[in-house]
Formats: C-alpha cells, structure tokens, sequence
C-alpha cells in the first residue's frame, strides 16, 4: 500500500500537479515517511474531539502509579483543568496497560510530528483545550477543527428531519439553551438494563434532553416516554437513518 501510495505522489508531481498537503487518517502513520519524501506536510485526521484526544495525551496517565488505583479512584489530571473527576475506570484500558505497545509508539511518533492536526470539534465548544492539545505536537503544529463533520450532499435532507425541528423548537422557547445530550458512539454496545439506567437518571435529572440510541432491542420503560416528552427527544439510529420520538 506504501509503494501503491508514493506512486500516485510521484505521478502527480511528474504531472505538474503536485499536492498541497496529504491529509492521513493517523492509523496510517507510514504517510509521514512518504510525505517527507516527497517534502509534502501531512496533516492527521483524527475521529474525536479535542478534549478526548488531550486526555489521551496527558502524562497522568502514564504514570506508575495509575496502574496501582482501584478502577473507581480518581485520576490526578494536574496539568489539565477538568470540569468534572476522571475515574481510573472511565479510561480505556488499551491506554492504562500498554497492550500493543509498538503499534501505539509509531503512531504516536508519526502523529505528533505532523505539519498539523484535523480534528471532529469546533473551537466554540472546545476552545479552551486546543492549546493544551496543540502542545503535544512538534513544530508549532496546529489543530484544525473542521467538526461536526457532516454528509454535505445530505444537508438539506437532514434540515427536514424531526429532530431538527425539535431543536429548533427547544431553543425557541428555553432562555438558557443548555441541554444533555447522550450518545455512546458506534462501538459501545449496551445491555437494556444499562439503558433503562440512563432512561431513569435522564428522568430524574429532569433537564431537557436529547439521547441517540443504537439498541434495536430496547424499548423504554413503562410510561417512560409520556413522563419526558416535554423536555426530552430520542432519536433511534437505524443504520445511517434516524427516528426521532
């Protein structure tokens, strides 16, 4: 795949056509070594967002003595800023044991010496740890946060969708404008047990709400929906559709 790589760099430059930049997702670290070849900035893409992705950085997780707390003590994040406590237990433990250690080192060191960083956030949101992130890279390289990266040939389908207009209404009539939203992402596989747990603690928080939900075997509780239609949304995801309830 290297070679298969260099020679579409090689042809286009023959071409006259050089490219500006190589833009790499960061499992692909070979890219680095093409790129310098070619004297091509490769800019990494990577799926999350910046305050995740500075957790994953932070020296605190890599001290001894992380591996000796129980998985409910907190972490001392003393570097960083928190506005809540990271528990040992929160953390993936791919990144506490240092199972595949060599894999994770050249992707590390390929990363953080790239000309700069594409990220999935926006600096409204996050833009009080795009410093601390930034930091942990080589050359003065710069975070570009592209985020919420959307389908863009589908935007004007999803506009139309009831969840947007659910929103629309929320801010309409809330003053504060501040509501939870929960999503455990395309790789978190919950059991219905778990997820009547969040359904009753979204209830009890009684706060507007919105909550992107996976399991195709899971249906609220009893009475649950008509308790939190005023201030809460569902939206099933079926596939790469949705309904919104």
């Amino acid at each position: 795949m290297k070679q298969s790589f260099e020679d579409v760099l090689r042809n286009m430059i023959d071409d006259g056509c050089p490219p500006i930049c190589v833009i790499s997702d960061f499992f692909l670290s070979w890219t680095l070594e093409s790129c310098h070849l070619f004297d091509i900035p490769r800019i990494v893409s990577h799926g999350m967002g910046v305050f995740p992705m500075v957790i994953c950085k932070s020296p605190s997780l890599h001290v001894p003595s992380v591996k000796d707390l129980s998985l409910l003590d907190p972490i001392d994040f003393s570097e960083l800023k928190f506005p809540f406590t990271l528990n040992k237990g929160d953390i993936p433990e791919v990144l506490l044991t240092g199972d595949h250690v060599r894999l994770v080192m050249e992707l590390a060191e390929a990363d953080v010496n790239s000309w700069g960083v594409i990220v999935n956030s926006f600096e409204e949101i996050e833009g009080d740890y795009i410093g601390a992130f930034e930091s942990n890279y080589c050359n003065e390289a710069k975070a570009y946060c592209v985020g919420p990266l959307l389908l863009y040939d589908e935007l004007d389908q999803e506009l139309d969708a009831a969840y947007i207009k659910w929103l629309d209404k929320y801010v309409e009539s809330n003053q504060s404008g501040s509501m939870i939203y929960v999503s455990y992402g395309t790789q978190t596989h919950l059991s219905n047990d778990q997820m009547d747990d969040i359904a009753f603690g979204l209830e009890m928080a009684g706060h507007p709400f919105s909550w992107v939900v996976r399991s195709k075997a899971w249906a609220p509780p009893d009475g649950w929906n008509e308790r939190v239609k005023e201030e809460g949304l569902v939206v099933y995801m079926i596939g790469w559709s949705s309904e919104a309830y």
